[in-house]
């Protein structure tokens, strides 16, 4: 028979669903005060004690499946939670692997780009300054040739005008 039914229907038989053990010790109390020489044990007082027996013993292997079967779900269960744990954490690092590789290559892209845009900026620099510097000294140039223009100029404006004041002189002599 199945343990727990019949620990059910001895619950039932007892009537007001205390424990059957109990409910044998009583039997047996009232038992033994009705005869005082031998006591004698009937037999529905002997099938309550082996039942009693039997239920205690039914109840500790129940208890002992359970706890077996408890732990067993519970190793189960922390298995099972390590196991989706991995999947889980693998997932994410792929996941995070590669956004991180992506952010690293778009750091880098970037990087890149404002490498090129400074070398970029450092050449026009570069042109820029030499532009000027060769127009700085095209100006240089133009200033100094116009210093000999000038320079030549009055030369040429001072000895037209010794040319004058001597042929002036040379006039006045003559006449």
């Amino acid at each position: 028979d199945d343990p727990i039914s019949s620990a059910a229907k001895e619950e039932e038989d007892c009537g007001n669903g205390d424990d059957p053990i109990s409910s044998a010790d009583e039997e047996e109390d009232s038992s033994a005060v009705m005869s005082d020489s031998d006591t004698v044990v009937s037999d529905s007082d002997q099938s309550s004690v082996d039942s009693a027996t039997f239920d205690e013993s039914a109840t500790l292997l129940q208890a002992a499946y359970r706890g077996k079967r408890s732990r067993a779900a519970a190793e189960s269960h922390r298995t099972r939670a390590r196991a989706s744990a991995v999947r889980v954490q693998s997932a994410y690092r792929g996941r995070m692997g590669r956004a991180m590789a992506a952010a690293e290559a778009a750091e880098a892209a970037r990087l890149d780009a404002a490498r090129a845009e400074a070398e970029r900026e450092a050449a026009a620099r570069d042109a820029e300054a030499s532009r000027r510097a060769a127009a700085a000294s095209e100006a240089s140039r133009k200033v100094s040739e116009l210093k000999e223009r000038l320079e030549a100029s009055k030369r040429a404006a001072a000895a037209r005008a010794a040319a004058r004041a001597a042929e002036a002189a040379e006039a006045a002599a003559r006449a």
